[in-house]
Protein backbone atom coordinates (compact mmCIF):
# COMPACT_ATOMS: atom_id res chain seq x y z
CA UNK A 1 0.00 0.00 0.00
CA UNK A 2 1.19 3.18 -1.16
CA UNK A 3 0.42 7.02 -0.36
CA UNK A 4 0.14 9.05 -3.22
CA UNK A 5 -0.16 13.20 -3.08
CA UNK A 6 -2.90 14.81 -5.51
CA UNK A 7 -1.88 18.29 -3.60
CA UNK A 8 0.61 18.85 -1.70
CA UNK A 9 0.32 20.65 2.01
CA UNK A 10 0.45 23.85 0.92
CA UNK A 11 -2.45 23.22 -1.30
CA UNK A 12 -0.36 23.27 -5.01
CA UNK A 13 0.19 20.23 -7.15
CA UNK A 14 1.48 17.07 -5.43
CA UNK A 15 3.93 14.86 -6.53
CA UNK A 16 1.75 13.45 -9.23
CA UNK A 17 1.94 16.17 -11.27
CA UNK A 18 5.51 16.88 -11.22
CA UNK A 19 8.20 17.34 -13.39
CA UNK A 20 9.59 13.47 -12.70
CA UNK A 21 9.28 11.11 -15.67
CA UNK A 22 9.79 8.19 -13.23
CA UNK A 23 8.33 7.06 -9.57
CA UNK A 24 10.34 4.75 -7.99
CA UNK A 25 8.66 2.46 -4.85
CA UNK A 26 10.82 0.68 -2.17
CA UNK A 27 10.29 -2.97 -1.55
CA UNK A 28 11.76 -5.42 0.32
CA UNK A 29 13.81 -7.38 -2.61
CA UNK A 30 13.32 -4.73 -4.87
CA UNK A 31 12.15 -1.11 -6.48
CA UNK A 32 9.07 -0.67 -8.48
CA UNK A 33 9.58 2.42 -11.22
CA UNK A 34 6.81 3.76 -12.98
CA UNK A 35 6.17 6.17 -15.34
CA UNK A 36 4.68 9.05 -13.43
CA UNK A 37 1.62 10.21 -15.94
CA UNK A 38 1.08 6.15 -16.32
CA UNK A 39 0.92 6.40 -12.28
CA UNK A 40 -1.86 9.62 -12.17
CA UNK A 41 -3.63 8.39 -14.85
CA UNK A 42 -4.03 5.17 -13.04
CA UNK A 43 -4.55 7.17 -9.55
CA UNK A 44 -7.00 9.78 -11.21
CA UNK A 45 -9.12 6.50 -12.45
CA UNK A 46 -8.61 4.97 -9.10
CA UNK A 47 -9.41 7.28 -6.48
CA UNK A 48 -12.82 8.05 -5.99
CA UNK A 49 -13.93 11.43 -5.38
CA UNK A 50 -15.14 10.94 -1.89
CA UNK A 51 -13.87 12.60 1.18
CA UNK A 52 -12.95 10.72 4.30
CA UNK A 53 -11.97 12.16 8.20
CA UNK A 54 -9.34 9.15 8.94
CA UNK A 55 -6.11 7.83 7.01
CA UNK A 56 -7.71 4.18 7.91
CA UNK A 57 -10.84 4.98 5.67
CA UNK A 58 -8.46 6.84 2.97
CA UNK A 59 -7.98 3.56 0.70
CA UNK A 60 -9.07 4.79 -2.95
CA UNK A 61 -10.68 7.65 -1.56
CA UNK A 62 -9.42 11.45 -0.64
CA UNK A 63 -8.20 12.16 2.55
CA UNK A 64 -7.02 15.69 4.05
CA UNK A 65 -5.18 15.96 7.07
CA UNK A 66 -6.76 18.81 9.62
CA UNK A 67 -4.88 22.38 8.79
CA UNK A 68 -3.67 20.96 6.02
CA UNK A 69 -4.07 21.70 2.28
CA UNK A 70 -3.14 18.09 1.14
CA UNK A 71 -4.76 15.90 -1.26
CA UNK A 72 -3.72 12.58 -0.64
CA UNK A 73 -5.26 8.92 -0.90
CA UNK A 74 -3.45 5.10 -0.26
CA UNK A 75 -3.55 3.06 -3.37
CA UNK A 76 -2.41 -0.82 -3.24
CA UNK A 77 1.05 -1.87 -5.14
CA UNK A 78 -0.80 -4.78 -6.58
CA UNK A 79 -2.95 -2.95 -8.20
CA UNK A 80 -0.34 -0.47 -10.00
CA UNK A 81 1.41 -3.38 -11.45
CA UNK A 82 -1.54 -5.10 -12.59
CA UNK A 83 -3.06 -1.65 -14.35
CA UNK A 84 0.24 -0.19 -15.71
CA UNK A 85 2.44 -1.64 -18.21
CA UNK A 86 6.31 -1.05 -19.02
CA UNK A 87 6.95 -1.34 -14.98
CA UNK A 88 10.31 -1.52 -14.78
CA UNK A 89 11.69 -4.07 -11.59
CA UNK A 90 14.85 -3.56 -10.05
CA UNK A 91 16.08 -6.39 -7.82
CA UNK A 92 18.64 -5.46 -5.15
CA UNK A 93 21.37 -6.84 -4.49
CA UNK A 94 22.05 -8.85 -1.29
CA UNK A 95 25.28 -9.01 0.62
CA UNK A 96 25.71 -11.44 3.12
CA UNK A 97 27.87 -8.73 4.97
CA UNK A 98 26.12 -6.12 4.43
CA UNK A 99 22.66 -6.88 3.92
CA UNK A 100 20.48 -4.64 2.30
Amino acid sequence: MIWVEFHNVAGKRGWLYGEADKIAFEREKDFVIVDRKDLTKFCERAVAPIFVKSPAESLYKIYRRKTRKDVISKVLMIDIVDEIENIIYWNKVVDNKNKV
